[in-house]
């Protein structure tokens, strides 16, 4: 009788400690769950890289965890030139996977890599990522642990990354890297130099608002207000002498609403630089058709060539 009670206790015991393994569909992340507790250890597949780390759970509560961010790639350098007598110049960069990417004082940035140097701008759409970026930022990987080249923002996750110096632990890069990431949606990228941070804090909150714009160059073929074909008008554009038929160089013709006569002083044949000003609702690159820049942004200055 007592031998089958121990048989039993021991079988209850085995029970509440022997796990069972899963496999979960994260990318290569294994599970270990008993009754008493589980434990994972993660290797979690993200748009960057891996999660590395483990996560520890006791009668259903979680009393450990430990994660680090395990970038796929990196560069051997990355170099940037520096605008003189720049304060907080930003441009319009480029863009990728919905991300607005901008500079800040920077007139070039170089990618080196197996001796080959490549423009930063073609060498994202080459990876198809922007892994390599945060990997050389951070030196391959950042933890909770790994703050001396990071430092977060209490808006939903911005994070300012700092380039790793050649001494460990000592921050002498030139460049910082800015990803907003705020739960407004907002995603956009800053890369700038060592002012980039200052400005951040005192300055430009550059993932708050957006004060920045874009400019476009284009050689105007033909123009003509006030005598645009159109059979409606609405509330917000209630006069179709307002209405300009604007048609540019290589592209269609543009309907655009002119009421405070920006295009006043174009003459046909000439061309002009517009500068719009930028939302976060419109991703801006070389391909981006004028007719929807100019009706869907801001345009605030025309300057001619």
């Amino acid at each position: 009788m007592k031998k089958g009670i121990g048989v039993i206790l021991i079988i209850v015991f085995l029970i509440l400690i022997l796990p069972t393994e899963n496999k979960l569909k994260d990318g290569g992340s294994t599970e270990y769950k008993a009754l008493l507790y589980k434990v994972v250890r993660k290797h979690a597949l993200t748009e960057d890289g891996y999660i590395d780390g483990w996560q520890i759970s006791l009668l259903g509560k979680e009393i450990y965890q430990e994660e680090k961010l395990v970038f796929d790639e990196t560069v051997d350098q990355i170099i940037t030139l520096e605008k003189d007598n720049c304060d907080s110049d930003i441009e319009l960069y480029t863009n990728f996977n919905g991300h607005n990417i901008y500079t800040v004082c920077l007139s070039k940035i170089e990618v080196i890599n197996s001796n080959e140097k490549h423009e930063l701008k073609d060498y994202i759409k080459d990876k198809k990522s922007l892994a390599f970026l945060k990997s050389y930022m951070t030196g391959g990987s950042i933890g909770e642990s790994d703050n001396k080249y990071s430092n977060s923002f209490n808006d939903g996750g911005s994070i300012i990354y700092y380039e790793k110096g050649k001494i460990k632990d000592t921050y002498n890069g030139e460049f910082q890297l800015l990803e907003c990431h705020r739960l407004d949606g907002n995603n956009d990228i800053y890369i700038g130099t060592n002012k980039l941070e200052n400005n951040f804090m005192t300055k430009k909150n550059y993932c708050t608002n957006y004060p920045f714009t874009v400019k476009k160059t284009y050689k105007v073929e033909d123009m003509c207000k006030g005598c645009a074909v159109i059979d409606f008008a609405t509330e917000d554009h209630p006069s179709l002498d307002e209405y300009v038929s604007l048609k540019l160089e290589g592209y269609n013709n543009i309907l655009y609403w002119d009421p405070n006569n920006m295009l006043k002083d174009i003459n046909i044949g000439d061309t002009y630089t517009f500068e719009f000003q930028l939302t976060p609702e419109l991703t801006i690159d070389e391909t981006t058709e004028p007719g929807l820049i100019f009706n869907t942004l801001n345009l605030i200055s025309v300057s001619k060539n």
